[in-house]
This record gives C-alpha cells, structure tokens and sequence, in this order.
C-alpha cells in the first residue's frame, strides 16, 4: 500500500470511530499483565525455548523406552528417581506454558485446533506423572497396559513441531492437501496388481505350484509367491518395490518362458510411471499449498496494513481536537500524553523518543502541522527501530528533495516559457518591420 492506497483508506473512513481499535487480539488492553504475557508467549525466544524444551523431551522419551525403565525399574531405586525427576520437570514445564497461555487467551485458547491439542497432551503428562508417582511395583498387568498407553500419547507431542517449523508444516499439509489424489492413484496401483496378479496365478501360480524358486536367502515354492489372487498380489507389490524381482524373474521364466518380459512391462508401469504419478501429485501438493500460503500472508499483510491505517487514523482524529483535519504541533504533543495511545504506537515499534521527534521528521513540507496523510503514512514507515531511525527520515528526506525538485521545475517551466513568449513577440515584430519594409520598397 504506497502513499495513494494511504489516502484512499483514509478517504473511505468518514466518519471512522471513537472507540482506538488495539493490535492484540479481542479482549487484551495493551499495557496489562495479560497483554505482557500474551508478547511472551507468542514472542520468538519464547517459542525457541518451547521448540528445545519439545525436542529434548522426545530424546528423553526414546532412551527411557530403551532402557525400559518405566516398567522394570522400582520406584525406589535411583536410576527411577532420575527419570521421575526427568518426567516431572518436563510435564511442569509443559503445564507452565499451558497456564500462561490460558492466562493470555482465555477463551480464545479453545478456538485453536493446536491449543486443544496442547491442552489434551498436558492433560495425559499430568495423569500419566500421577500415576508413575503411584507405581509401587507390584501393578497388574492392566495397570502396566494403561501406563503404557499413557506413556504412548507422550510421544504425539514431538507433532507440536510442526507446528513451530512452517517448512515442516507446509509438507505437511501439502500432503494433506494431496490425499484425494494419492488416494485414487492407489486406488489404480491396486487395480493393476489385481490384473496382473490375475495372470500371474493363471499362467505360473496353477500349473507350476509345486515348483521350488531361491529368492534371496530363502526357498519358497511357486505356490507360496503366486498359488492364489492373494499372494501374486503381495508378490507383485515385492516386484514394485523392486526386491528380488531379478530372482523371481529368472526363476519364473525357466518355469514359463516370456513370463520376465511381464514383469518388465509391470514393473516399467508401476514403478517408472503410476509411483512417479504419486510423487508428481505429492510436490503438486506442495507447491500448491505454498502459493496458497504466500497469498494467505500477502492477504493478511494487507489486511494488517488496512487495520493499522484505521487504527492511526483514529488516533490522528482524536488528536484533532479542533476537528480542522489537519493536527497542529500542540495537539500532537497533547495527544503523546495519552498513556491509551503510546501503548499503541508501541505496539507499532515506534519508541517514545522516536514519538517525540516524529511530528518534525514527518513536517517534510515545513507547514507546521500534519494531514491525516503525512501522519499515518509516516507512522506505517517508522515502525521499527532500524527503520524509524534511517528509514523515515530518508523518506522525508526524500519527500522535501521532491517538493523542492517540483518547485524547481516549475520554476524552469515559467521561465523557459516566458522566454519562448518574449522570442515570439520578437519574431511577431521582425516579421512585422520585414513586412512593412517590403511594402514600403514595392511602392518605390
């Protein structure tokens, strides 16, 4: 959105709100304890903690299965006290996140498909931590059983990752996102192994059963690899596969000679062409769901830059005491009091010594007081530390260079004009006296 998408957004809001619409979600005021909370939890070291706190978990998980502690181990002994020690540190970490963001969301932490998810995983940790605290090592073996299941859901957690890696979770939904076609390309897999299964039974698995084939390492009658519909299709997916289909070839074709140049044919349409269908329909997959997650950030974007146009164009109209749309030194200085509004330029990343300076470097035209253009055009642009310091000021720098340019030019436009004026008034007067002067000889 440039400088003209600005002022058109600022055009379509006549009359705009009284109410200053906040960037955090519904519900959260800026500069409360919730408000703090929720930047902690959605911030980026944050979520860098939760990733590591996530990863190491899953690590703990698989040497705990190895060592098959959970169900050999006494409580007593010491190597359980360390991984009870292990387990409760991880499972109140989990809970502590989980407090925090209930704490920040309330009841929008259940509209989230993930927080739910998240929720119930904490939920199975916690009675999956009481429980193990119960273990006197005499269970049942239906108690060992629930351990285990509980034990086992711990291991969905490392799915949460997903979540954190957007690389990871565009494969996945670009899987996802694929399942229809894959499913139908299966569908034709299947559909052609029962064909060729079919002719396989028919011409070697019937008159030839009691035949011996070495496959491998292994023995195996032709009854076994293709007796009935059943096994030529298992035998044919091992073909697929490409594992020992140069055994089971070779011996087939001493068997029925021809037979090989089948399993050339299905394994070229198979494996060479129906499984690169599979790989083909799964990147469609994904690029597909990349493009459509580009234009989901694109439009939200937008839609961010469209709420933070009305959000400064509300605070520029309640700065507008006077109501003369235009904010006045005095009334920009009055309105950086409000404590409501500097908690949300801060939410704009525009510090309050920036805020201070900004109704000078925005001024580029040295008017002494600010439109809604100029205001939050200038706002949108100085978000950021790195760029509030260099950038705005470059592009009211930018803006001053221009109106001086402009005025420069139209400076060299009016003045080449009245040249090229005054040489026409001296050329309608020579043409005159040559006029005159001809005249003048004609009539000697």
């Amino acid at each position: 959105v440039g400088a003209d998408g600005v002022e058109q957004a600022i055009g379509r809001l006549t009359q705009g709100a009284d109410h200053i619409a906040l960037k955090f979600p519904s519900g959260i005021v800026p500069g409360t304890a919730r408000s703090k909370v929720y930047d902690l939890v959605e911030g980026t070291p944050f979520q860098g903690v939760v990733t590591a706190v996530i990863v190491l978990n899953a690590i703990y998980i698989g040497v705990e299965t190895d060592n098959n502690f959970s169900f050999t181990g006494s409580v007593g002994s010491g190597a359980a006290q360390v991984y009870q020690a292990f387990n409760l540190l991880f499972t109140a970490i989990f809970l502590v996140e989980l407090c925090l963001r209930l704490f920040a969301l309330r009841a929008l932490f259940f509209r989230d498909s993930w927080n739910l998810f998240d929720f119930v995983l904490v939920a199975i940790s916690v009675a999956d931590t009481i429980v193990a605290f119960g273990q006197t090592g005499e269970e049942s073996s239906s108690f060992l059983s629930i351990l285990r299941l509980l034990k086992g859901f711990r291991v969905a957690r490392v799915l949460r990752l997903l979540r954190l890696f957007k690389e990871l979770w565009l494969m996945v939904r670009g899987l996802i996102g694929s399942l229809r076609v894959l499913f139908w390309t299966w569908v034709l897999l299947a559909v052609i192994i029962y064909m060729f299964a079919i002719v396989l039974v028919q011409v070697v698995g019937q008159p030839q059963s009691a035949h011996v084939l070495e496959v491998g390492d292994m023995s195996l009658t032709v009854a076994q690899l293709c007796g009935n519909v059943p096994r030529a299709m298992f035998t044919l997916f091992q073909l697929m596969t490409t594992e020992g289909w140069a055994d089971i070839s070779r011996g087939m074709e001493s068997l029925s000679p021809g037979v090989s140049f089948m399993f050339v044919f299905f394994i070229s349409l198979t494996t060479f062409a129906v499984m690169n269908v599979v790989v083909a329909a799964i990147v469609d997959g994904v690029v597909g769901e990349a493009f459509a997650v580009d234009h989901d950030c694109i439009h939200q974007s937008n839609e961010k830059r469209k709420e933070s146009t009305v959000t400064l164009y509300q605070i520029f109209r309640k700065a507008d005491k006077d109501g003369n749309t235009v904010l006045s030194r005095e009334e920009y200085t009055e309105i950086l009091k409000d404590e409501e509004v500097m908690c949300i330029l801060r939410e704009f990343e525009i510090s309050p010594h920036l805020a201070a300076e900004l109704f000078n470097v925005l001024d580029y035209d040295d008017s002494g007081h600010l439109d809604p253009k100029e205001f939050v055009e200038g706002c949108l642009q100085a978000q950021g530390e790195a760029r509030a310091d260099t950038m705005i000021k470059m592009h009211c720098d930018v803006m001053r260079l221009s109106s001086d340019v402009a005025s420069a030019v139209d400076a060299v436009e009016k003045y080449f004009a009245q040249r090229a004026a005054n040489v026409a008034v001296g050329i309608e007067i020579v043409t005159k006296a040559i006029t005159a002067r001809g005249s003048m000889v004609k009539s000697f």
